[in-house]
């Protein structure tokens, strides 16, 4: 990383952590009015919404943190994901192919680059842990794809027979370099070859929590109703941590060998050790509901929606917080002016 980068993030960071008024135990605001102007500010990360659909920028600084007006979008858009890192976003667009859409770390858009012949309508799509690659998944067409050279210059590397899948994928996970896939059914989880041939790596009792390690070719997942966290290497999965029932969401930080997993039931955040399977949990003031890495930090969004609080986990040394960004006020939920007499 860049001098500018590495001091871009440690600035970022002691804006959350400047937000240290507003930890754990308070309560967040209902809503900021009207979100100020953009000059100046730095963006920690950005929030994507269904309705609208509408993307935020989340513009930090010591003290205080607040969502942007929407950025631009093409008015063909209709819904939006969002990597890891949010250096760019995917649109599917009506009747158009997808498309990349550079946010590169402000509140400010890029022109998009057309992803010419991917999948329209994805049914799921998943992104390596640096975002240079994505796999799309598609029931009614029945087609697996390959995505690389995100975000500047992405091309469609593989096609793949969904068909020829054991069962329906629930969900997937794909490596930095694009060559390795996994893929969890209802019942276990498969590494997929280039033709599509399917190798089972474990069996489960629910969909898989799956995810790559970053520039590597490791790749962990979490059993659900058991709470074992496995590691894959060379096809064949091993136990790393146990005792995380009812985890959801897994994502590898920006420490090398050490995750993240969620536990929306018990309000939870737990890290793991990879070569140890050493867990650490946090309490949090409310249900993570996702767990996206925001920037170069290792700080994540935890929970969003319109016209609510946003709340953002990060780590401070040994500790770890939890802050909130006020929801932005639905103007045609305000109050109605009185006529001046």
């Amino acid at each position: 990383m860049s001098r500018y980068g590495s001091a871009n993030s440690q600035f970022l960071m002691a804006a959350l952590a400047g937000i240290a008024g507003f930890l754990v135990s308070a309560s967040p605001p209902a809503c900021a009015a009207d979100p100020p102007s953009l000059a100046g500010w730095p963006v920690a990360g950005y929030a994507a919404w269904a309705s609208g659909p509408e993307i935020r920028a989340i513009l930090g600084v010591p003290g205080a943190a607040v969502f942007s007006d929407p950025l631009p979008l093409p008015a063909s858009v209709r819904r939006i994901h969002l990597p890891s890192g949010q250096a760019y976003a995917v649109l599917e667009r009506i009747d158009d192919d997808p498309a990349i859409l550079p946010l590169n770390g402000a509140a400010t858009t890029g022109e998009i680059v057309p992803l010419s012949g991917a999948l329209r309508t994805p049914d799921l799509v998943a992104f390596s842990p640096s975002g240079r690659s994505a796999v799309f998944f598609s029931e009614t067409i029945g087609r697996l794809q390959v995505i690389v050279g995100l975000p500047l210059s992405p091309v469609v590397a593989r096609v793949m027979d969904a068909t020829r899948l054991p069962d329906r994928p629930e969900t997937l996970a794909i490596s930095d370099d694009g060559r390795l896939v996994l893929v969890s059914s209802s019942t276990a989880v498969y590494s997929v070859s280039p033709d599509a041939s399917a190798q089972i790596v474990a069996t489960l009792t629910q969909p898989a929590s799956l995810m790559f390690l970053p520039a590597d070719s490791r790749a962990v997942f979490g059993d659900k109703t058991t709470g074992t966290i496995y590691v894959v290497e060379d096809g064949a999965a091993r136990v790393t941590a146990t005792g995380l029932a009812g985890l959801a969401a897994i994502s590898p930080s920006v420490t090398a060998g050490l995750i993240y997993v969620t536990n929306p039931g018990a309000k939870r955040i737990s890290s793991v050790e990879i070569s140890t399977g050493l867990v650490v949990s946090y309490s949090l003031p409310v249900h993570p509901r996702q767990l996206r890495r925001l920037g170069a930090m290792d700080a994540y969004l935890i929970s969003s929606g319109p016209g609510e609080p946003a709340w953002i986990f990060f780590r401070q040394g040994e500790a770890a917080k939890t802050v909130f960004v006020p929801a932005v006020e639905d103007p045609s939920q305000r109050p109605a002016k009185r006529p001046e007499r």
